[in-house]
């Protein structure tokens, strides 16, 4: 049995004022954020009531100018592993040379790529594939690292969440662990919540994943977290997920270091999503997904903190605000997948972007519990698109004679 350290004491990092504003771009692993950060106004969003434990408000400069850590990943191919749509379990399991069980829940899964014309298209004909990783060369802690596997396609994006866990031969003390995660082999190495816990001989990490990447578990001390900190990712998103990590792990029942997690997520998304949701009613459509995908992200990591009964009004009013656009958006577009068109097949492209606005709009009614005649819409929305654009049928079969009536009397949303 591998030993653990002393306790970590928590770090919470306070991360100075930089005077350089790097602005948010799209690249193969996240979506834009707000290029300043949005400060808050009125009671626009729910904040922690002031007290001696919670952080005092400052202005602050995000992203933060990057000076990032870059470490070599290697795979064991060997042991990599496969996802097959065709089969009936949405989930990958695999093992690690050392005995590490690793496995990845697919559920509610949906494949996503960035196209530079378009934005945010279907992917479901990723190749998706787990791989153990051997060795991390440039890892900054002493003490290296207890797990890591690498998911592609790298950069892969999802609608929803996905569960990826490991179960690691050995009891390590969960304060001492900390989750990251890097882009490729280990480009842009960054902090990454995750939560951890140990009994009869193994240590469990859960991590709550929206991109595919690079994602592992370190035994640190708190030197080494303030250490990282001091080299934030490139990317913007990387960055919050950084100063979120020390946080997510704390016990529930610490009330003052819960304050802190809420004073974060506030934090998160008045820097992602609050200028964006500001702007939604003048937004053109094809960026509508970005913010859809940077909203589900933050809600998965309030999921993660424990803390969706504390947003759930703002959480609520964000998915009804998204899903009136989309459904805007969609009503403007819908001419496209229904009706005459004069025998002429649409643009592809333009009809894939179609597709994730409406996988959003179903996910979204799903949430807001819309009832099963809303989702069902939304499917047979996406099937009539799929058809007439001749691309891949959403579970074909199921349209020609599933529950709901038939898609050929569908209506414009």
């Amino acid at each position: 049995m591998k030993k653990s350290r002393l306790p970590l004491v928590t770090a919470i990092v306070s991360f100075g004022l930089i005077t350089a504003c790097m602005g948010g771009s799209l690249s193969s692993t996240q979506l834009p954020v707000a290029n300043t950060p949005a400060q808050s106004s009125g009671n626009d969003n729910p904040s922690p009531q002031p007290s001696a434990n919670t952080p005092t408000p400052t202005e602050e400069v995000f992203p933060r100018l990057p000076d990032p850590i870059n470490v070599v990943a290697s795979l064991d191919t060997a042991r990599a592993v496969t996802f097959s749509p065709t089969g009936y379990t949405y989930s990958l399991d695999g093992e690690s040379a050392d005995g590490t069980l690793i496995s990845l829940d697919l559920m509610r899964f949906k494949p996503l790529m960035v196209d530079a014309e378009v934005g945010l298209v279907p992917a479901d004909d990723a190749q998706i594939t787990m791989t153990p990783v051997s060795a991390i060369e440039g890892i900054p802690f002493e003490n290296g690292y207890l797990s890591a596997v690498h998911l592609g396609p790298d950069g892969l994006l999802t609608v929803r969440e996905a569960y990826l866990s490991m179960e690691i031969p050995g009891e390590y003390d969960p304060a001492t662990l900390i989750g990251f995660a890097a882009d490729g082999s280990g480009q842009d190495f960054h902090l990454y919540p995750a939560s951890f816990y140990s009994y009869d001989g193994k240590t469990y990490a859960d991590f709550t994943i929206m991109h595919f990447s690079l994602y592992g578990v370190a035994q640190v001390v708190e030197s080494e977290i303030v250490s990282q900190a001091a080299h934030p990712p490139v990317n913007p998103a990387s960055q919050d997920e950084e100063e979120l990590a020390p946080l997510v792990r704390i016990d529930d029942d610490l009330a003052p270091l819960m304050n802190k997690k809420q004073f974060q997520l506030n934090n998160s998304y008045n820097r992602l999503l609050k200028k964006d949701m500001g702007r939604l009613d003048d937004m053109p459509c094809n960026q509508v997904s970005n913010v859809a995908f940077n909203m589900n992200s933050w809600i998965a990591r309030v999921k993660k903190a424990n803390q969706t009964d504390f947003f759930k009004n703002q959480i609520r009013e964000g998915q009804q605000a998204l899903l009136e656009k989309l459904t805007d958006c969609l009503r403007e577009r819908c001419s496209l997948c229904i009706g005459d068109n004069g025998g002429q097949a649409p643009d592809k492209k333009q009809v894939s972007s179609m597709l994730v606005m409406i996988a959003y709009a179903s996910d979204l009614s799903s949430a807001l519990n819309l009832g099963d005649d809303r989702t069902n819409y939304w499917w047979y929305f996406s099937y009539e698109c799929s058809k007439k654009a001749g691309l891949p049928l959403p579970s074909a079969g199921i349209a020609d004679g599933g529950n709901g009536g038939s898609s050929s009397a569908l209506a414009c949303p």
